[in-house]
């Protein structure tokens, strides 16, 4: 049949219509017009509670002309029907779809006296005549053939996720899908992608059973039953439950730093399974600036090229997070965070200023401020890597007003300040190792004013010196503690 006889339209009801060509009684019908051309052989596709072309309230016609078609012996005619999706004839595929359900195929519908349909078994094949009667094709708002998508509703599946208890709730959270995907990990991105499986804030997808009582462990995709009801005509599902359990935090397998970086959670668990160079990526402050109580799990791997500077962490509500003064690669580690094999080369951490003038003792070191007792290190190694101290513009070197830059030296010295190599406050009974490490100024060359520390006249008329003439930095590689002095003055 030539390709431009068969037309495919969508006939809308006639209030939608109004809205579009002004007045129903002032056009012909689509029906009206597709008369008048000739087209009076009509096949309907009823979409049965789908949509077509995503639009619901739509009607899918396929319409022939009754001297074009095909004329048999005994008088009566025959078409072929085009599948809507078939864009090898229709130029472009016409699709139907439905909610929470799978498109099964077209079957045959009979139209009753009431004008309902009835679907019956017969699956139509596309590529097959259809026959008949002549006669009975003179509009095309009467279809000689109607056939009804059929669908397979997708699976309700009751999950029910257990408590921190160790029971499971007595309600499920829903979920309706075409089958239940097993979790899979994300190389790229190292998160496990929960799939149709619920995803809870904090918390990681970790086993699944079919029963309450964990005997039968799901380990791969599900999906629901099948059925054909004959009493209701249609396919129908049955539901399955499903008992997950969660790890209470969230857990990640990392294989490169931008991972790492990205899913920066100060309670995560990681297992570190590839060596990182954070050369192209920025520390997250969520690690220098807090306390960590997550795991870290090296397997013998390495961060290297990590570059942190110091950065305020404000809190979002004071009272139930107060700030925490402590600084490094990791602000503080919690007692009962475990960070163990793994080794960190080739880094710094900067110190970026002394702002602190309430009374709290500031911590500061490359690897962290600050390790709280219970806190697990184990096989951890620090090494060549450098503790930098501001010396440009807005540290507490730079010359603002004698009398501040006076006092943030004196919380200095008065061991408000405490810096340190490695770790400033170890309370912990685990280790690192620790070797090549040191300290220096950022810009030991910059020029500041000579503070009041160097008897500048009260009108600041002194001038200018480098950060290194005015003070000089070490560490006792032993004990990696750090002391800043200045250096006396003429």
């Amino acid at each position: 049949m030539n390709k431009k006889l068969i037309i495919t339209i969508v006939i809308a009801l006639c209030f939608v219509v109004a809205l579009t060509v002004v007045s129903c009684n002032q056009w012909d019908t689509p029906y009206e017009q597709l008369n008048k051309d000739g087209n009076t052989v009509s096949v309907k596709f009823n979409i049965n509670g789908g949509e077509f072309l995503e639009t619901k309230d739509v009607t899918l016609v396929d319409v022939f002309n009754l001297n074009k078609a095909t004329s048999l012996s005994n008088g009566q005619k025959s078409i072929v029907p085009i599948d809507p999706a078939d864009d090898t004839i229709r130029g472009s595929v016409q699709t139907v779809s439905r909610t929470n359900h799978i498109f099964e195929g077209w079957y045959v519908t009979l139209v009753n006296a009431d004008g309902s349909y009835t679907i019956t078994t017969q699956k139509w094949n596309f590529g097959d005549s259809f026959v008949f009667d002549a006669s009975k094709a003179k509009n095309a708002e009467n279809p000689v053939l109607v056939l009804s998508a059929r669908w397979i509703p997708f699976t309700e599946f009751n999950v029910y996720i257990r408590q921190d208890d160790g029971s499971f709730p007595a309600e499920p959270q829903k979920v309706v899908a075409q089958s239940m995907i097993y979790p899979t990990w994300n190389e790229s991105n190292g998160r496990l992608t929960h799939n149709q499986y619920p995803t809870l804030e904090n918390k990681t997808f970790e086993k699944a059973y079919f029963s309450s009582d964990m005997s039968e462990e799901i380990t791969t995709n599900i999906q629901g039953e099948t059925y054909f009801d004959e009493v209701a005509n249609k396919f129908k599902t049955t539901s399955v439950d499903v008992y997950a359990i969660y790890e209470p935090f969230a857990h990640y397998k990392i294989h490169n730093a931008s991972s790492f970086v990205n899913n920066a959670n100060k309670s995560g668990v990681y297992e570190i399974l590839a060596d990182l160079d954070f050369k192209d990526t920025t520390w997250p402050t969520i690690f220098s600036s807090n306390t960590f109580t997550g795991k870290i799990y090296g397997n013998n791997h390495k961060f290297s090229n990590i570059s942190a500077t110091q950065s305020a962490y404000i809190p979002k509500d004071p009272s139930k997070d107060p700030i925490k003064y402590n600084y490094g690669l990791f602000g503080a580690i919690g007692s009962s965070a475990t960070i163990e094999k793994l080794t960190i080369e080739n880094s710094s951490f900067t110190i970026g200023g002394f702002e602190n003038n309430d009374g709290v003792r500031s911590n500061y070191g490359i690897f962290a401020g600050k390790v709280e007792n219970g806190a697990t290190l184990t096989n951890v190694s620090l090494s060549n890597s450098k503790l930098l101290l501001d010396s440009g513009k807005g540290s507490m070197f730079d010359k603002v007003r004698a009398t501040e830059v006076s006092q943030k030296y004196a919380n200095l010295m008065n061991n408000l300040y405490a810096i340190n190599l490695s770790i400033a406050e170890n309370n912990s009974t685990g280790n690192i190792t620790t070797s090549g490490l040191s300290v220096e100024f950022t810009k030991p060359n910059d020029k500041v004013f000579v503070d009041g520390i160097y008897n500048a006249d009260a009108n600041e008329t002194a001038g200018k010196k480098s950060v290194s003439e005015l003070f000089t930095i070490s560490a006792n590689q032993t004990t990696g503690v750090v002391t800043i002095s200045p250096v006396t003055q003429a």
